[in-house]
């Protein structure tokens, strides 16, 4: 319907004239139409009154026609304009069926493309347009079912530079090279899908998650393809946030931009989406619980093995250190300080025990070396004064040590100590030894009439406990978190107050308990500083147990001179996720690295000086070999196995100044971080060694010595195979644990 205007707010009407084209006429429903809305009789039907802006008024005030009158001219146009191009139909139809069949195909012709429909809607014409004249009538020659149409041209001649009509560029020519480029990009799928069917036939699928940028380069130089491979325009690895196992030791990337992207790198991401839905057979991760080793396939392995925690955490290696005595004749004693769990029931008490012996011969020890050293001050009526019935009970205490580790005890059952810490003597002895530490105390003058004795019976205990040189006389111990690594939460405490504090204070972690180990206090120095050993060892089975040690390991100085007097971690911890906080103290021996670290070929010759012979490959590296199978043995009925599975492992070590190899913890996923000269060679070395050892050859010895592995030991075969149903089926033995005395 068309609206008609008034500009002085008059009452308007809708209309739709009767003069329009013939054939929209003679429709029914056309007709009933036009009737109906040609009524005038009731006006208002019709009628609003519409909102006119300020600035429509002043445009249709500079008009010389009414809104009416233009809608008028519009409408005679129009049906001007489809009369015109309805005779133009009728022509050209007549002239197409009178037409000859012509004698060339190729005769010039313009199609005619407008049709009735798409003329009736085109209906909108300005006053200033003029009707569309007439086009005459074109020459008809050809069929139009034999018509070939000219190739389009460009544009007019006047709009291009050189005044020359640019045609497009030939078929054939498009079609040859689309067909080029075609057949090169399918050359290049069947290639790169060649490529993927064969990684999968000879299962070369792999996957890494974690900073192992070393393997990955090794795997892919044998031809090896990675699963959900990102490229370095995809993401940047190295800020990747890896949130690891508290018993992992890695805390950085290795990753290296510069050698960790080849020049086939577009292909690699390409053939790498071929295989996305592919099952990888070699799984490589940070923390162990990515890897459910339960539904691995036999075709798969991994890089470590499941519920590794029975050695990997310090809580869980200090109750394998308990248990050794069943799958072991070695002592724990011998190379491992003396550990328990502050949170058993089981072990608070024993380590209470043996903080009070040890707090006992702490103080004998200080008074014979006061009297050989002549430091002996002896002060009557002093506050601070040790009293010579103290130092009478701690010879007791020392006397029954030795009987009991002797096992001259059985039959004496009149002198039983009791090992109260709230006892009045253990006050009186335990307040002693805390004025020892701190150099505030004098002697009672009838002590030395003991000196005698007291020597005699502390050589007699320094033959019978393994422990008592590393002891010292400070009774000072480690109280260290459970589950967590890289020195973090670790303490060095003297105080039984204060150990016990933490206890009762609940400050524990969620995953496991605080454990409290008997600190080394007399290791063996390098220009008077603190270092500790780090050894890789590699397990690559458990059924029968596996074991290898690497050839090769590094040493991590602390940065600042030993001393007992002040407990900082700077001091006392050596691993580098501590060390890398505090700046090297100017006190330090310049002769020492000024990165930490240093590697096995200087440190074997610094004990070569200090002793005489290569106590390192003759000694320690034997015994290093021999405790680590022992506790993997000891380990092994908890782990879950999985054939081909293997699992690299850093463990801590340290020696005493009387060159006594101890056992710190066990590292899994030891870090690579490669921050020092020797850590970057030695980190890179020992993946690659270990990708080497693990794909290329057949775990044998002789294939490892070529990788610098080296066989540490090997488990009895273990039959996997479930008994016969109804032989010791319901057979279940109970029992308690009997707690070993420490000092034996």
């Amino acid at each position: 319907m068309l609206m008609q205007e008034s500009y002085e707010s008059k009452p308007i009407r809708f209309t739709l004239p009767l003069t329009t084209h013939k054939k929209l006429l003679q429709t029914p429903a056309i007709k009933q139409t036009l009737i109906s809305i040609d009524t005038y009789d009731n006006p208002t039907f019709f009628s609003y009154t519409p909102k006119i802006s300020v600035k429509s008024r002043k445009l249709a005030s500079k008009l010389s026609t009414t809104f009416q009158e233009r809608q008028q001219l519009h409408l005679v146009r129009r049906d001007k304009f489809f009369e015109t191009e309805q005779e133009s139909i009728l022509i050209h139809s007549r002239s197409i069926e009178k037409s000859v069949r012509p004698e060339s195909l190729f005769s010039k012709v313009i199609p005619f493309t407008r049709s009735l429909t798409s003329l009736q809607k085109q209906t909108k014409i300005n006053k200033k347009q003029t009707p569309t004249p007439q086009q005459p009538e074109p020459e008809v020659t050809n069929s139009p079912t034999h018509v070939k149409k000219e190739r389009p041209q460009s544009l007019h001649l006047n709009s291009h530079k050189d005044s020359k009509r640019l045609n497009r560029p030939s078929t054939d020519k498009v079609r040859i090279l689309k067909s080029f480029y075609q057949s090169k990009s399918t050359d290049k799928n069947i290639v790169l899908k060649t490529r993927a069917n064969r990684a999968v036939n000879n299962k070369n699928i792999f996957k890494v998650k974690g900073p192992y940028n070393i393997m990955r380069r090794q795997l892919r130089k044998r031809g090896w393809l990675e699963q959900d491979y990102e490229s370095k325009h995809s993401k940047d690895r190295t800020k990747t946030n890896l949130k690891t196992d508290n018993d992992t030791d890695s805390s950085g990337s290795d990753y290296e931009s510069s050698s960790d992207c080849p020049s086939d790198e577009d292909d690699y991401c390409a053939v790498t989406r071929i295989i996305r839905n592919a099952l990888p057979n070699f799984i490589i991760t940070l923390k162990s619980g990515d890897t459910e080793s339960k539904f691995l396939t036999k075709s798969q392995f991994a890089n470590h093995f499941r519920r590794t925690g029975s050695f990997t955490t310090k809580s869980g290696l200090t109750q394998t250190i308990q248990d050794l005595a069943w799958y072991s004749d070695s002592n724990p004693v011998d190379f491992f300080p003396r550990c328990f769990l502050l949170s058993s029931a089981d072990d608070q008490p024993v380590f209470i025990q043996d903080y009070l012996k040890t707090a006992a011969i702490s103080i004998l020890k200080d008074l014979k070396n006061s009297i050989d050293n002549g430091t002996f001050k002896s002060m009557e009526n002093s506050s601070s004064q040790i009293t010579n019935s103290t130092v009478k009970f701690a010879f007791s205490v020392c006397n029954e040590i030795l009987k009991s580790i002797q096992h001259d005890d059985v039959d004496d059952i009149s002198a039983v100590t009791s090992y109260d810490e709230n006892s009045p003597q253990w006050k009186t002895l335990l307040e002693s030894s805390y004025r020892l530490k701190a150099q505030q105390i004098t002697w009672e003058n009838a002590c030395k009439n003991l000196h005698q004795e007291i020597t005699a019976l502390l050589t007699s205990l320094r033959d019978v406990m393994p422990q008592f040189n590393m002891d010292g006389s400070c009774n000072i111990w480690i109280v260290k978190p459970g589950a967590m690594s890289r020195g973090r939460g670790i303490k060095c405490l003297s105080r039984l107050d204060a150990i016990l504090e933490i206890v009762s204070a609940r400050v524990l972690l969620k995953e496991g308990k605080y454990v409290v180990q008997k600190y080394i206090e007399n290791p063996l120095l390098i220009e008077g500083t603190k270092f500790d050993i780090r050894q890789w060892f590699l397990v690559t089975d458990w059924a029968p147990l596996t074991v290898w040690m690497y050839r090769e390991c590094y040493v991590r100085f602390s940065g600042q001179p030993f001393s007992l007097e002040n407990f900082h971690e700077s001091i006392h911890l050596c691993n580098n996720s501590i060390q890398k906080n505090y700046s090297v103290s100017i006190s330090r021996s310049s002769k020492l690295p000024t990165d930490n670290i240093c590697d096995l070929e200087e440190f074997s010759q610094y004990l070569i000086n200090i002793t005489g012979s290569d106590i390192w490959n003759e000694s320690l590296f034997e015994k290093a070999k021999k405790i680590l199978f022992s506790l993997m043995l000891s380990s092994s009925p908890n782990i879950e196995s999985h054939k081909g599975s293997f699992e690299l492992y850093g463990a801590d070590f340290m020696i005493s100044d009387d060159l006594q190899l101890y056992l710190l913890e066990i590292n899994s996923s030891p870090t690579m971080a490669r921050n020092t000269q020797v850590t970057k060679r030695l980190c890179k070395q020992v993946q690659e060694d270990t990708i080497r050892f693990v794909i290329d050859s057949q775990k044998s010895k002789q294939q490892a010595e070529s990788c610098n592995w080296v066989f540490a030991g090997k488990g009895p075969k273990v039959n996997l195979q479930s008994p016969p149903y109804g032989v010791c089926h319901d057979m279940m033995v109970l029992g308690k644990q009997i707690k070993p005395h420490r000092f034996c």
